[in-house]
């Protein structure tokens, strides 16, 4: 993972600076986000913010803030990528939670364990700004009920008869 500036050359041949964010695998460069490209949910990305504001986990998740203008003003926003799926804006300031209004929103941190606002199953913890209260807001993957034999994302008596016929193949 790597922040970088960019320059490019435009079709009048004049130069374009901006800012990116890339994942190498080791294999392949893919770019993450860049300035004046669309940004997820809405708005143009117009900063990448800092070399710092982005944290990585094993599973090649990335977790970023960036600024966006969107309804006609500069706002930052909270980003999660993840390979092969894209990115997703998490949070942005001015969204609402239990009808107060996001500020702010801190910086990622990492903890010397690997684990801090990023961890390997994609959970996201940020402290953010409700109305000049600080808070810590959580995004948590969903978890995956084991009983569900069937698969069919409830829990019941076919799962009973799911596990039975799987007891009963081997």
């Amino acid at each position: 993972m790597f922040y970088c500036d960019t320059v490019e050359t435009d079709a009048g041949g004049s130069n374009v600076f901006g800012e990116g964010l890339f994942a190498f695998d080791g294999t392949h460069l893919r770019s993450i986000a860049r300035t004046a490209e669309p940004a997820p949910g809405g708005g143009i990305f117009t900063s990448l913010t800092s070399f710092t504001d982005w944290v990585t986990n094993d599973a090649g998740q990335t977790l970023f803030k960036a600024t966006v203008s969107i309804d006609g003003g500069s706002r930052t926003a909270l980003f999660l990528d993840t390979p092969g799926e894209g990115t997703t804006r998490l949070l942005i300031n001015g969204d609402t939670i239990d009808g107060r209004t996001v500020t702010s929103i801190g910086g990622l941190f990492r903890t010397a364990r690997g684990a801090g606002s990023l961890n390997e199953r994609g959970d996201v913890v940020v402290r953010i700004d409700l109305d000049g209260d600080l808070a810590i807001i959580a995004f948590a993957e969903d978890d995956v009920c084991p009983a569900d034999t069937n698969g069919d994302g409830q829990l019941g008596p076919n799962d009973f008869n799911a596990w039975i016929l799987a007891f009963n193949s081997q």
